[in-house]
């Protein structure tokens, strides 16, 4: 019985954060970075989402981390779920088919909001944010340095 009530705790959690946290991280992200052309809010997007890819990617590849753990819905959950019942082998591949699934929508989104921003020269303007930030202007140095 505590490994039901751990189980369903986990999904309770991974509802009523990862929900949330999606828009936070993603939508409202993309959004204003979108909106305001802002660099950094490309790159906030950026950095969550990979997160969110990778950790798609470690549910659809389902590497259990003990050897009752049958939290993450992915191959090789599914393999040893054959081990037990053709029906419990048959879900967790249905799961594994899904993650799976998901990683690949959620790779293309990721490759199709990098070429948007490629394309509104969000790559330049990174370049010429570092640019602006490692040159400086001979005039705002003192003027004792000016002369040397």
């Amino acid at each position: 019985m505590p490994t039901i009530i751990r189980y369903l705790t986990l999904a309770v959690i991974y509802f009523f954060l990862g929900i949330p946290l999606s828009v936070v991280l993603w939508y409202f992200r993309l959004y204003e970075g979108a909106k305001s052309d802002s660099t950094f809010g490309y790159i906030g997007f950026f950095i969550s989402f990979c997160i969110h890819l990778g950790f798609c990617t470690w549910a659809a590849i389902g590497v259990p981390f003990s050897s009752e753990s049958w939290s993450f819905a992915g191959f090789f959950t599914a393999m040893a779920g054959y081990d037990v019942s053709f029906f419990i082998g048959t879900i967790y591949l249905i799961g594994a088919i899904l993650w799976t699934l998901e990683a690949s929508y959620s790779f293309w989104c990721l490759k199709d909001v990098y070429f948007f921003f490629r394309g509104a020269g969000g790559v330049e303007q990174v370049k010429q944010h570092m640019i602006k930030s490692i040159s400086f202007d001979e005039s705002q140095l003192p003027a004792c340095s000016r002369s040397i």
